[in-house]
């Protein structure tokens, strides 16, 4: 577990030292591991637009067997956007359906599904690298849980662990676990290797991300690097690799497309639509020109250093969910470790470090050029830093105890830091954000237990919630699986007329709300409190419906 750099010479300390060295790792680990646990149930509270896209069309195929149950329908134009997203994510969503049937998760529990995946593919991910790691350079376990717990640490990587994006937390594994198997083929040449490969990159192509477009580049460079580029363009391996990618992708999204999509024509239209609305925001080669890579050089430093919110970015969507508004010091002072690292990885043409060195230099190449480095694309890159960081401590640090000790103390400030930001005016900002929400996933649960709306594929819920607007009714048409019909308190009389129960749901600071509602035949029946935001919520039932 203790790390021997080259050119060291140690002395690992006795056996009660080691135990008592390991603990201490081991505990800083755990410390630097809180995003992975802590408070998932009420933070952060937010829902992406697109998270809550894929929670509704998963709930959709567990439910109604296809995907657009009710956008397919609507004149509005972001309704019909939800369905193009819902189209080309929809090998995805079946995947989720199937762990959601398997685990009999209720419509209202989507959103934990969500979190629990992403934090997985999250997890996973920073695996691979620290493994990728451990095979190259021979780290240790202690330097592997370093890289895990670092990356896991950071702004950059630890706001989209703790948010509902399992969709980009599946572009940063897939990315980690190709380059694992890529270093695995590279070794030995073989076709076991080179077949498991072609797989990931298939699954891969299914949910396509600009740091897909950095894999060949990482590649070409490790194969130059190696001296291999001849080897690997004269074995058979290779080509049955790129076979058996191309064919197993196109394949499933074929299969899929025909089963769920309505047929392939019909399925290609809408994700078509899709990349014709979304790609010019990812990427373009009509911004190489130098005023915009000064730029964009810009938006990385605020992205992933300095942590300054901007608007450089695609003006299309709002990302301060996955921003800080001030910096991270302990990551500012690391930095001069870093270029350490760096800089010995690059002197020493350490082949160990040309892995993270091809991922980090072909991220920034990509996003600076025909991309963009914007958060979502560039999160790959995270474990890059916590790589070069563990190196540049083993290049300054000569005794294995204290380097130990430092690679533990860093994971600690860095934690403790990060925790410190989030809960400042980050997590204000978000619970501001939060609050139109604040209380669905409760009253929705509460309904469900005392009035038997299980939200099944016939019943439709009649709701009136305070306030509501596009996200809101978003979040809450994936919580009731696309069956609340929601109302003004104008509108009553036409949820009596329906035959149906309906619910009203006020603040209980409006007082003036539930005297409305009591006038049109609403009497209060339970308190509803959200815990993360503090607000207080009323619901109120019909009770003059049959």
């Amino acid at each position: 577990m203790i790390m021997r750099g080259p050119g060291c010479s140690e002395v690992a300390p006795h056996k009660g030292g080691t135990l008592l060295l390991r603990l201490a790792f081991l505990l800083a680990f755990v410390v630097a591991s809180w995003g992975y646990y802590f408070r998932l149930d009420r933070y952060p509270p937010h829902l992406d637009f697109d998270s809550a896209t894929l929670g509704i069309f998963v709930n959709n195929l567990t439910f109604h067997g296809k995907i657009d149950y009710f956008f397919d329908e609507s004149p509005s134009q972001q309704d019909r956007y939800r369905m193009f997203w819902g189209a080309y994510f929809l090998a995805p969503a079946i995947a989720l359906s199937g762990v959601q049937r398997l685990a009999d998760i209720p419509p209202s529990g989507v959103g934990m599904l969500l979190k629990a995946v992403t934090l997985l593919c999250g997890l996973s991910g920073c695996l691979c690298a620290a493994a990728i790691s451990r095979r190259t350079r021979g780290f240790g376990l202690t330097e592997a849980l370093f890289v895990v717990g670092f990356a896991s640490t950071l702004p950059p990587l630890l706001l989209y662990l703790r948010t509902a994006v399992p969709h980009f937390l599946f572009s940063f594994l897939a990315f980690w676990f190709s380059l694992y198997l890529l270093v695995r083929f590279l070794e030995s040449r073989t076709f076991f290797w080179s077949v498991a490969l072609a797989t990931v990159l298939a699954i891969y192509a299914l949910v396509p991300y600009v740091p897909l477009m950095v894999l060949p580049l990482a590649a070409l460079w490790l194969c130059c690097r190696r001296h291999l580029l001849r080897t690997v363009l004269t074995t058979r391996a290779s080509y049955v690799a790129v076979l058996l990618s191309v064919g197993l992708a196109l394949g499933v999204q074929y299969a899929v497309a025909v089963q769920y999509g309505g047929s392939w024509e019909v399925w290609r239209s809408k994700a078509s639509h899709f990349l014709a609305s979304r790609s010019q925001h990812a990427v373009s080669t009509q911004d190489l020109n130098p005023a915009v890579v000064i730029k964009k050089l810009e938006f990385l430093i605020h992205q992933h250093f300095w942590f300054q919110r901007d608007d450089l970015g695609d003006p299309s969507r709002d990302d301060s969910v996955w921003t800080l508004p001030q910096p991270h010091l302990v990551w500012l002072l690391l930095l001069p470790l870093l270029g350490v690292g760096i800089w010995t990885t690059i002197r020493t043409r350490d082949p160990a470090g040309d892995v993270f060195l091809a991922v980090l230099t072909c991220s920034y190449l990509v996003a600076l050029t025909v991309s963009s480095p914007e958060g979502r694309y560039l999160i790959t890159a995270v474990p890059c830093y916590a790589y070069f960081l563990c190196v540049g401590v083993e290049r300054v640090v000569r005794g294995s105890v204290v380097r130990v000790l430092g690679l533990a103390a860093i994971l600690v400030l860095s934690a403790v830091n990060s925790f410190v930001l989030v809960q400042g005016e980050y997590e204000r900002s978000m619970l501001l954000a939060w609050k139109p929400m604040a209380g669905m996933p409760q009253t929705l649960e509460l309904i469900q237990n005392q009035y038997g709306k299980t939200l099944g594929t016939t019943q439709t819920l009649y709701l009136s919630w305070p306030g509501l607007t596009y996200p809101s009714w978003l979040y809450l048409q994936m919580l009731g699986n696309m069956q609340v019909m929601t109302f003004e308190p104008s509108e009553a009389g036409s949820a009596l007329e329906s035959g149906a129960r309906a619910f009203a749901v006020a603040d209980a600071a409006n007082d003036g709300a539930r005297k409305a509602w009591a006038q049109n035949g609403f009497q209060q029946v339970a308190r509803v409190r959200d815990d993360a935001t503090g607000r207080e919520l009323f619901l109120l039932a019909q009770q003059t419906a049959q």
